[in-house]
């Protein structure tokens, strides 16, 4: 159990390390590396088809619909000005930061216990409060239009919440098994990335 902690850890680590460099240094690279999340999604997506036998085609088809339309919000906004690419990966590494510390602390009420365990009311609040604060602080570090600001906060929001049911809508359509550290495969990962 230690270990895949440990692995998660590390891998989520060089991930993040690369996308906030790539963001940082060369933006076109963060367009790059968008296109090889989509790639990677889509090769998961039709490899858990495969391995289902082929069933559930209609869910396999409205699945790649909604990738794709949530691929193409990725790819936007790889195109976007650095400084709010920049400042939506910070405002998510917050926010997702947040919502499992709050959710330790005062969680209480959970949210889909059959898909993700630990995820709770208190920590979605919380981590959306502490990401509002945040935001509202680092405004003056970036030079964002306010409206592009306001529907960012709100995108974050509502993508966690996406995020959570598509990943229960995956799992019973495709009869997956989650491991240790909550994720059946890269799919999901993608999936988060994405929204």
């Amino acid at each position: 159990m230690a270990r895949k902690s440990y692995t998660k850890f590390g891998v989520y680590f060089i991930i993040i390390n690369i996308l906030f460099f790539s963001i940082t240094i060369q933006p076109v690279v963060f367009s790059y590396l968008a296109i090889f999340i989509v790639a990677v999604g889509s090769f998961e997506l039709s490899r858990l088809f495969v391995k289902s036998k082929f069933q559930n085609l209609l869910f396999f088809a409205l699945s790649l619909v909604i990738y794709f339309i949530l691929s193409a919000g990725l790819f936007f906004l790889s195109l976007a000005e650095r400084d709010l690419i920049l400042l939506t990966f910070l405002i998510l590494s917050i926010f997702d930061s947040f919502s499992q510390i709050t959710g330790q602390l005062f969680g209480k009420t959970k949210i889909m216990p059959d898909i993700s365990p630990n995820k709770t009311l208190g920590g979605v609040v919380g981590g959306t409060i502490i990401s509002l604060v945040s935001a509202f602080l680092l405004k003056s570090l970036f030079s964002v239009q306010f409206l592009n600001y306001f529907c960012l906060l709100l995108e974050l929001f509502f993508s966690h919440l996406l995020e959570t049911f598509l990943r229960r809508f995956t799992k019973e359509n495709f009869k997956l098994k989650i491991t240790a550290t909550g994720y059946p495969d890269m799919v999901v990962f993608s999936i988060g990335l994405i929204v």
